[in-house]
């Protein structure tokens, strides 16, 4: 399949690295979301949030780790709440008996996409402590929503976030980073207001549905004139 084409479109700067190695031209077109159903809310309702699998590549071992680890004012000021279903759910719920907080942690059953991005729309700070992500639209998500969003330092996210502008980025798999950057987005409201409003403002110049459609109609013009340059050639 990738021998008869001359362009192959990617979702972040790796993919398209493992491409170019191969000899491939490629173009970096991160996937967007619909902006009109995304109203930002800079308040919240004093819990860290996650949605997702839980699975081992998601790193929720470090998000409970860390979260451990905040200071007890922040722990009984801020919950942490992970919502979704997945294999791993029996080793969180016992790790976080282990590190005494089951008191602490909200685990919620999966929600259909209006609940989520309510819940989403209502949290403090959004982490996605992945290993790995393809691109990891959640983040997109939450930053529409005008939240904080703290993530893990890999391809997607780090193709997403500029690091101290519009959320923070973490080595994957650092409980002590991780606490580092919730605890400074949790002790100070003006931060997340301000991350909040810098991210709004990323998704809106970068990746609302008629931002990519752009660069993808680009894309195909470039192609169409390539192709007309050979045939006049």
């Amino acid at each position: 399949m990738y021998k008869s084409c001359n362009t192959i479109v990617t979702l972040n700067e790796e993919h398209s690295q493992f491409f170019n190695k191969k000899g491939y031209r490629t173009v970096i077109i991160p996937n967007g979301i619909d902006i009109e159903k995304y109203t930002p809310n800079y308040s919240d309702k004093r819990y860290v949030l996650f949605g997702g699998r839980f699975s081992k590549e998601k790193g929720l071992d470090c998000l409970i780790r860390a979260y451990s680890r905040l200071k007890e004012e922040l722990q009984r000021e801020y919950k942490l709440v992970l919502v979704g279903s997945g294999p791993e759910k029996a080793k969180l719920q016992k790790l976080a008996s282990k590190l005494g907080m089951k008191d602490r942690l909200n685990f919620i059953p999966w929600l259909h996409s209006e609940a989520f991005i309510k819940k989403i729309s209502n949290c403090s700070v959004f982490v996605l402590p992945s290993l790995y992500e393809t691109f990891g639209i959640v983040v997109l998500e939450a930053m529409a929503l005008g939240k904080s969003v703290i993530a893990s330092d890999i391809p997607g996210p780090q193709d997403i976030i500029t690091h101290g502008h519009d959320g923070f980025l973490f080595e994957k798999g650092n409980a002590y980073e991780l606490k580092k950057y919730l605890e400074l987005c949790l002790s100070d409201k003006k931060l997340r207001t301000k991350m909040g409003k810098n991210a709004r403002k990323t998704v809106e110049e970068r990746y609302t549905f008629e931002k990519i459609a752009d660069r993808y109609i680009n894309l195909f013009e470039m192609l169409l004139e390539e192709k007309n340059e050979k045939e006049k050639a």
